[in-house]
């Protein structure tokens, strides 16, 4: 098992599926994806279950990254449901099962007060309900978790090393908190894990078309991860191909998926180098928006730039938190907040004081501004009102300054810290600041190979220095490439 004690309404999850484990089915069960990395593997696990019971079923996933359950009524009239790592509103579930004959397992774990009940052909499962016993306990876990903590309860297959390793993909990709003991075990599960069975076929598919500059036997460790595994799935989703990111999942690529997956990397890689010339940031103290006008955006990314919002926030909220948002004709379409602090719920303070729907995380989040009508720039205020305040106290709320050592290098062991970093959320993980002599090895547009008494250090942005910056060692198969991380904080 993975999680011990089962959770809130298992037991009727349990009978729901021996009841489509049996029955005839008029139709295929239609499993149903969320169009991310830890939707990806929540989808997976119901496939896997479905093939293991000789069970026909259909997948689908949402356009545009989109979140929920968006097909009409009368798409899924009749049929039986299969799905997790999304919010569906109570009444929406309530609705579809008691009035359109829908049979239906959902799990979530998204925080949300309701989404856990049990009725007659409907189970929702969801820790992180109010009415969970198992809430606070479970915080950690992810949406592709929780569908395996439901299937192992039921089938002590799904149980397996292998899939618990599975698990441990999505704590990193959905950014999950990693200071738990349990998250710590399934991370250790998925570090140790031979090369052989599902992960060989995993690692050698992503290395066909995302190059391998490491040595030895692949592994599935955190770097792995965050550069190779995570950005191919995502910008799969980004440029609406789920259904190809379904079957490299699911072992079921086409040699049309595999000149697909070969080109996708650059092209994504391209439009965020680009993207910083297309949109403008307004700066409200703790508080910024990156706004992104369609027009300016160049045709070839202009139904797809919205898909990108999330990514481009995060990459400007080790400095500030990051609202991105996307307007036409004066309209804000989709957008996406990435605040700066753990720890903090963003997301219940500016639901409530905006008075806009927020879905996600506490810290991480889209905000649907396309569900209010005369939409005027007071939300804006309110909105940096909002995160100033959130930010102006950080004690208790957010976690402590990073762990800083002072180093030559040489005096500390550089393999076991970058290991142990692993385990760790990006603000608990160990910096160095270097304090010796350094020089310029080589400098190129994109990369700064900087000398530090023997050690090689790799700087991604002009502005970070040996001097003036931490690093961070990143681990992979018995090495360590030390690369500068983030301004050294004051």
């Amino acid at each position: 098992m993975i999680n011990g004690a089962p959770l809130l309404h298992q037991d009727a999850a349990n009978q729901l599926l021996d009841a489509i484990r049996t029955e005839p089915l008029s139709e295929p069960v239609l499993v149903y994806f969320d169009p991310d990395v830890d939707g990806l593997f929540a989808g997976k696990f119901w496939v896997d279950w479905c093939r293991k019971n000789s069970i026909p079923y259909e997948t689908y996933v949402n356009p545009n990254r989109s979140h929920g359950f968006l097909l009409p009524p009368e798409r899924v009239e009749g049929r039986t449901i299969l799905s997790g790592d999304f919010t569906v509103p109570v009444e929406q579930f309530r609705y579809l099962v008691e009035n359109h004959s829908v049979r239906w397992v959902h799990t979530d774990h998204h925080s949300y007060d309701e989404g856990s009940l049990s009725i007659p052909n409907g189970v929702y499962i969801n820790p992180q309900a109010l009415c969970e016993p198992q809430r606070a306990t479970q915080a950690f876990q992810s949406g592709a978790g929780v569908v395996l903590d439901v299937l192992s309860h039921y089938d002590s297959s799904f149980g397996s090393p292998e899939y618990i390793a599975q698990v441990g993909i999505t704590l990193l990709t959905d950014v999950r908190p990693l200071e738990n003991p349990e998250a710590r075990s399934i991370l250790e599960t998925l570090y140790t894990l031979p090369y052989e069975g599902y992960f060989r076929y995993l690692l050698d598919n992503v290395y066909k078309v995302s190059r391998d500059y490491g040595y030895g036997v692949p592994e599935a460790n955190r770097t792995f991860i965050d550069f190779k595994l995570s950005p191919l799935m995502n910008s799969l989703f980004r440029f609406n191909h789920g259904d190809t990111a379904i079957r490299f999942v699911c072992g079921e690529l086409q040699p049309e998926d595999r000149v697909l997956l070969s080109t996708i990397p650059a092209k994504q890689r391209t439009l965020i180098k680009q993207s910083k010339y297309w949109g403008k940031s307004f700066d409200f103290g703790a508080a910024q928006i990156i706004k992104f006008d369609a027009d300016a955006v160049p045709m070839e990314y202009r139904n797809v730039i919205g898909n990108y919002l999330g990514m481009i926030a995060s990459r400007y909220s080790d400095d500030k938190s990051t609202l991105a948002i996307l307007t036409s004709n004066g309209r804000v379409l989709p957008a996406s907040f990435r605040g700066k602090y753990e720890g903090i719920d963003y997301r219940s303070a500016l639901e409530q004081n905006m008075g806009i729907p927020c879905l996600g995380h506490a810290g991480a989040f889209g905000v649907r501004f396309d569900t209010v009508k005369g939409l005027d720039n007071s939300v804006f205020i309110k909105y940096a009102e909002t995160v100033n305040a959130l930010e102006a106290d950080r004690s208790g709320t957010a976690s402590p300054s990073r762990p800083i050592v002072r180093t030559m290098l040489d005096d500390i062991d550089l393999i076991d810290l970058a290991r142990e970093n692993d385990y760790h959320d990006n603000r608990n993980r160990t910096y160095l600041q270097y304090v010796g002599p350094w020089s310029v090895s080589t400098q190129k547009p994109t990369v700064v190979r900087y000398s530090c008494a023997g050690h090689e250090v790799l700087s991604f942005s002009p502005d970070l220095t040996p001097s003036n910056a931490v690093i961070l060692p990143r681990y992979d198969r018995n090495s360590v490439t030390l690369i500068l991380s983030h301004l050294i904080e004051s």
